[in-house]
């Protein structure tokens, strides 16, 4: 209907139609190992006790994200320690009670648990945070629009954790509809 105001009379005798394509990113993921607390160690070449802090980043598009969870698998030989900080870009929200303080909140948010088995040296390598649904609102595309999930492991003292063994990390971000995975620089 093309009127000159709501509802007004109809200036056209047929509408006009025409077929668009719009294509809209979807969410990606990145990991990188951004520190360690000991000063006798250089890049990523860590020590048994060392406690490593890795950042992950999900980049998402403006609209509305549903049921955003991120599942970080840690290597045998490291286990997690702390959620430091969940940060979101400008005009990002979630509708978790709480909002993204929440997701940053052990044990209820993120939930940490054995992975593969029950075992000591797979204790604390399955770290899985709720999201909820987030909106983002911000439509300045000059910036990527972000979620900072910023968290401390520890390399343990346990079997197979030598001089010279890597060590890695996986993280998957789900989504309805999708999901994006992304891995970390060794440890060695």
């Amino acid at each position: 209907n093309f009127a000159g105001t709501n509802d007004g009379p109809d200036h056209t005798t047929t509408d006009l139609e025409d077929d668009a394509e719009v294509s809209v990113f979807e969410p990606t993921v990145s990991k990188a190992l951004t520190g360690t607390n000991r000063d006798f160690t250089t890049g990523n070449s860590v020590t048994i006790g060392e406690i490593i802090e890795y950042t992950v980043t999900v980049k998402l598009p403006e609209g509305i994200t549903n049921n955003v969870s991120i599942t970080d698998t840690l290597d045998p030989g490291l286990a997690f320690v702390d959620c430091v900080s969940i940060s979101p870009s400008d005009g990002i929200s979630t509708d978790l009670a709480g909002g993204f303080e929440s997701a940053c909140n052990a044990p209820a948010n993120p939930t940490v648990t054995f992975s593969e088995s029950d075992t000591p040296a797979n204790q604390g390598r399955l770290v899985s945070y709720s999201l909820g649904n987030i909106t983002n609102a911000n439509t300045d595309n000059s910036i990527d629009d972000t979620i900072t999930i910023v968290y401390q492991a520890i390399v343990i003292n346990g079997p197979g954790n030598n001089p010279g063994t890597n060590l890695n990390n996986d993280v998957t971000l789900a989504w309805e509809g999708g999901s994006a995975s992304a891995s970390a620089v060794q440890a060695i």
